[in-house]
């Protein structure tokens, strides 16, 4: 372990200062001289870990350190005067800077001063300094008065990338996909891309993904693992453009079996995700395009089924006003024949009369006459009882039979 990054904490009156040191580690391992004004720790025969002058005064006499684990060295300091400090070195040494005097010096806004700090601290191999210059030299920074420079930043970022910095080893990655700062190299690309993954980085399937689709001499095209890496970032990282890519792929059957219903579950989760997501017209008319085709279909059966309904219900409207006219014929029909067994029945009894004794007297004329009504109206009752049975008897089946066939078709 070279020039680990060590952290700090404290109170008004105390400092504690922590930094990790290979396991095994021991106290005589330890080469340290603290005084009331400067500090220096370190492995032996190796530069400080922190080294330079106090931010203020400390009392030395108080001095507690130790090893945690055998890992861990804990050093806790008393300050002379209750204070806070915004850094533990304030003047460091000209062979060693503080790692955290360029970022005191940044936030202070002595950008001249905080990059002198930054370069020493990043040429001394700590992490952090050496991630901040290569972010100054890829992206660029005014206030530092650096402008982008390819190859510095894939230097740093190489240098970053040996401290297990997984942001770092993607950007060595890309430097290498891209040919941005180096020769381009899909193999070494490739290499970097899965050290970054196994560190768990977010962003590392993503491009390995491209890196198969496109493939080149080192790394031949293969959809099937660019699916692969795709779908890790997008159902592990939640990544939209990875949803969308994998969204065209399925789509067209390209490194898996086609399948729309996914193509379309993909591209909506993507856009629902990043609504800012830029969606290529093809890919869109691919999925939706054919979602709306399908729909017209279900649409055109839908309007079909509801003509055929429509049709059945007027048929049967037809056969119901039909049987109900053919009711009505037979009822008029029913009411006729009554009147003529009416009729007939009269004549039948008009005539029996007329063969009675002529000599009867009139009272007994009425009384023949009333049993001659009664006779009639019981039979014309009996026959009108008869035929009306049989009428309601046929509706009722007609009816019926016109319900079971509307309930049915």
């Amino acid at each position: 372990m070279s020039n680990p990054f060590y952290t700090f904490s404290q109170n008004l009156e105390t400092m504690t200062i922590t930094f990790p040191v290979p396991t095994g580690t021991r106290k005589r391992d330890i080469d340290i001289d603290i005084q009331d004004d400067h500090i220096s720790v370190g492995l032996k025969n190796s530069s400080p870990i922190i080294c330079g002058e106090f931010t203020g005064p400390i009392l030395s006499s108080d001095l507690n350190w130790q090893i945690e684990d055998s890992r861990l060295i804990t050093i806790s300091l008393d300050k002379r005067k209750p204070a806070m400090w915004p850094i533990v070195v304030n003047a460091p040494y000209k062979d060693v800077i503080d790692p955290h005097s360029f970022q005191y010096y940044e936030g202070e806004g002595d950008f001249k001063q905080a990059y002198e700090y930054l370069i020493v601290s990043a040429n001394q191999g700590h992490a952090t300094a050496m991630y901040k210059m290569a972010a100054l030299f890829t992206y660029g920074n005014p206030h530092y008065q650096i402008e982008i420079d390819k190859e510095q930043a894939f230097s740093w970022w190489k240098k970053s990338a040996k401290t297990n910095n997984q942001t770092a080893q993607f950007m060595v990655g890309n430097c290498y996909h891209f040919g941005e700062g180096c020769e381009k190299n899909y193999k070494k690309a490739e290499k970097y891309y899965q050290i970054a993954r196994k560190n768990e980085s977010n962003i590392a399937s993503m491009n390995l993904g491209y890196l198969y689709y496109e493939g080149d001499e080192f790394i031949p095209k293969d959809d099937a693992l660019a699916v692969k890496y795709w779908t890790e970032a997008a159902e592990l990282y939640q990544q939209a453009e990875a949803m969308k890519n994998l969204s065209a792929m399925y789509g067209q059957g390209y490194g898996v079996e086609k399948d729309m219903e996914k193509s379309k579950e993909y591209l909506i989760k993507a856009i629902k995700l990043d609504p800012n997501l830029q969606i290529p017209k093809e890919l869109y008319d691919l999925v939706f395009g054919n979602l709306e085709q399908t729909e017209n279909i279900n649409e055109n059966e839908n309007e079909n089924e509801n003509e055929n309904e429509n049709e059945n219900e007027n048929e049967n409207e037809n056969e119901n006003e039909n049987e109900n006219e053919e009711l009505k014929e037979r009822k008029i029909i029913n009411d006729e024949k009554v009147k003529d067994v009416q009729n007939e029945e009269i004549k039948i009894i008009n005539d029996e009369k007329s063969e009675d004794d002529e000599d009867e007297d009139d009272d007994d004329d009425e009384k023949v006459n009333e049993n001659v009504f009664e006779k009639v109206t019981h039979k014309v009752k009996e026959k009108a009882t008869k035929l009306f049975s049989d009428y309601w008897l046929v509706g009722s089946i007609a009816l019926a039979g016109a319900f079971l066939v509307h309930k049915f078709k």
